[in-house]
């Protein structure tokens, strides 16, 4: 019997070794080897605590309420990448779930949110990681108009990302991701993504046709051709994912430049005086400044991010978002943003997002005793004293059609990264939001409510 698993023993430990080892290039370092490819796993997970202060008229389970505690899971997240040994051909898919709640329908939610396929075509000589040309397809984030319209959920710098980037989310694509085609790469210190996709049913919206504003064509037809195309003048951000990162904690000094659209024919109608019915081009033009400072012996750091965005989704159009909505109903149809923490988060017009942190590496100076070790190890070349909080500001400033007032909704908090990454991190956020009365004919500012969140975030 000890012959036996024993030999069981050298039988595993062998087949582990030709089928799990890892591959000595450092470009696969940390992956592991699975017969043609090396494979690289990830898991992410975040979870909020907090107290909402409820729009007027708002009903959890038919009960009147002007605030509520709940706990939600924001995000669930398992993701992979197989890079052939080719180094051309590579897959990545990522599974998981959105804003599971009290209110979720239950045993069920988890879905593929990526379900990728990709081809190197030319490969600039000498340096195999810039690639002139990438051709791809299946369930992707390579689109436009802007930065965050594919943010890294993994690696926020705020405890959300500016949503109203990702116009089209859940309506005619699944969290954003899209059915289609891509080409992506870089030439110099130029990146870019192009994308054809094919606009996902219509759902969860109103499509019924009316004379006041437009709503989505749910017999439109027509493909979505969209980009963005980003200028970098310092160093370099990675192509590999389509997701980009909020925050490099310091490790990298980024200035980006970009600029996208997303275009749809038909894509909005709406019933005209005389009842015929019009049909509208959506059309989305975005262009932002991204800059991150590289901290070596300094204490501080900077992040920033500022945006401006042009959508045309016809006559009057807004749409209303509260993420993981905690209210169930609302008892006061007057109210324009709906029930929970709803409010006016998109729609036709002109909208400024800015976004900025202060990175700190302690909150205390250092002793002399500390001084002298850092030094030491500074001139060794071994200093790596992590960021360890971020104090951040982000805010909404939109001027859309349908409202008689500019929509502003702003958030403040604080990062707390244990590790120094963000696989550990714990935010503390408030929100301000506006409320508004009435309809898209005539509206107004009458309150303004917030949002107390705590969230935990683990990743690796």
């Amino acid at each position: 019997m000890n012959k036996f698993l024993f030999l069981c023993l050298v039988f595993v430990s062998t087949f582990s070794s030709a089928q799990l080892s890892k591959h000595p290039m450092d470009k696969y370092k940390g992956m592991t080897e699975i017969g043609p490819a090396y494979v690289d796993i990830h898991f992410m997970g975040q979870i909020w605590a907090r107290y909402t202060e409820l729009n007027p008229g708002s009903t959890v389970n038919t009960t009147p309420k002007e605030g509520v505690f709940d706990v939600g899971l924001r995000r669930w997240r398992l993701s992979s990448k197989a890079f052939f040994k080719d180094e051309r051909a590579s897959i990545f898919t990522q599974f998981g779930q959105n804003n599971f709640s009290y209110k979720s329908t239950k045993y069920t939610g988890s879905f593929f949110h990526d379900a990728q396929f990709e081809y190197k075509i030319i490969k600039k000589r000498f340096q195999p990681k810039i690639d002139y040309i990438t051709l791809g397809g299946g369930l992707f984030g390579w689109s436009g108009p802007s930065r965050f319209s594919s943010p890294s959920v993994g690696n926020l710098l705020a405890m959300d990302a500016p949503l109203y980037q990702q116009a089209t989310n859940g309506i005619s694509d699944q969290f954003l991701r899209k059915i289609g085609v891509y080409a992506k790469g870089e030439v110099s210190k130029l990146e870019y993504r192009f994308a054809l996709t094919t606009p996902m049913t219509v759902t969860g919206v109103e499509t019924t046709l009316n004379q006041n504003y437009s709503v989505y064509n749910p017999t439109a037809t027509s493909l979505q051709p969209q980009g963005y195309v980003k200028f970098q003048v310092f160093e370099k951000e990675s192509i590999g994912s389509a997701y980009a990162k909020s925050t490099y904690l310091g490790k990298k000094k980024i200035l980006a430049f970009g600029l996208g659209f997303v275009q749809q024919n038909d894509a909005f109608w709406q019933k005209e005086t005389n009842g015929d019915t019009s049909k509208t081009a959506m059309m989305q033009i975005g262009a932002d400044v991204f800059f991150d400072s590289k901290m070596d012996s300094s204490r501080y750091g900077v992040t920033a991010y500022i945006a401006y965005h042009n959508y045309n989704f016809g006559k009057n159009y807004i749409r209303n978002v509260g993420v993981m909505n905690p209210a169930t109903g609302t008892n006061d149809a007057t109210i324009m943003n709906g029930s929970g923490n709803s409010f006016p988060t998109l729609g036709t017009g002109n909208s400024l997002f800015y976004q900025l942190a202060l990175n700190v590496k302690r909150l205390k100076k250092m002793s002399p005793r500390e001084i002298k070790t850092f030094l030491i190890h500074d001139h060794l070349g071994i200093a790596q004293e992590p960021i360890r909080y971020q104090f951040y500001t982000t805010g909404q400033l939109a001027d859309y059609e349908g409202l008689g007032k500019s929509m502003y909704v702003f958030n403040i908090g604080v990062n707390y990264l244990p590790l120094g990454t963000q696989n550990m991190k714990f935010t503390l956020d408030y929100q301000n939001r506006p409320v508004y009365q009435g309809d898209v004919l005539s509206n107004n500012v009458i309150t303004r409510k917030g949002m107390y969140t705590l969230q935990y975030q683990l990743s690796f």
